[in-house]
């Protein structure tokens, strides 16, 4: 369990709520928080759909079982001499075991059914217990998504930049211009700031003051 710890706190592990990879002592309290979250969660489903996987198999188990003693049934049927039903003309009738064909067709379908859902279930678990690298490879592709975001954002930043110098002109025209004007200026300043400020939240994964 020792080893286990250790392993836990010297490994790179990704920030569901920001998408940063840090280690556990790189990590705030919410950060932490979060990451031993998404751990419970994924254990918790791991082990339902362990359970259920169990339940089907059982299932089948019980439907096959019930299937090899109808069989069994039938074949003891099946030895046993035809019966004789007397009429005005005396002959041998066989009894057709009908009953019997139809109850084992039900259980054949049922096992089927049963089979489908054993599988179903074993797909899921094995999905939710992927191993390391498929996980990595998955966390490198969503690096490479943010990535992407990320320098989208820049370059749109660095056009918006080149067109909206404040120049000497600019300025003055800013000193000179109306009280009403300089309030739908001042509005959109604050927007600005507020947008900087989400910037620098998103980036650092802590509320700046």
């Amino acid at each position: 369990e020792s080893v286990d710890k250790q392993r836990f706190i010297e490994e790179v592990h990704t920030i569901p709520t920001t998408g940063e990879e840090k280690t556990v002592k790189n990590m705030t309290t919410r950060e932490f928080e979060a990451v031993k979250k998404a751990l419970k969660e994924k254990d918790k489903l791991l082990l339902q759909e362990t359970e259920r996987r169990k339940r089907a198999e059982q299932e089948t188990f019980s439907a096959r079982k019930s299937e090899e003693l109808t069989r069994k049934q039938l074949e003891e049927f099946e030895q046993q001499e035809p019966q004789i039903i007397e009429k005005e003309v005396v002959k041998e009738v066989a009894i057709e075991p009908l009953e019997h064909i139809n109850l084992i067709n039900e259980l054949k379908d049922e096992n089927a059914e049963l089979k489908d859902t054993v599988d179903f279930y074993k797909q899921k678990a094995d999905a939710l217990s992927k191993d390391v690298d498929d996980i990595q490879l998955e966390e490198s592709s969503m690096n490479y998504v943010a990535n992407k975001n990320v320098h989208n954002l820049i370059a749109y930043m660095d056009d918006f930049l080149k067109d909206a110098v404040v120049s000497s002109l600019m300025r003055g025209s800013i000193a000179t211009a109306s009280d009403a004007t300089k309030e739908l200026l001042d509005s959109r300043i604050e927007a600005f700031q507020e947008f900087l400020n989400d910037l620098k939240i998103a980036k650092t994964g802590r509320k700046m003051n």
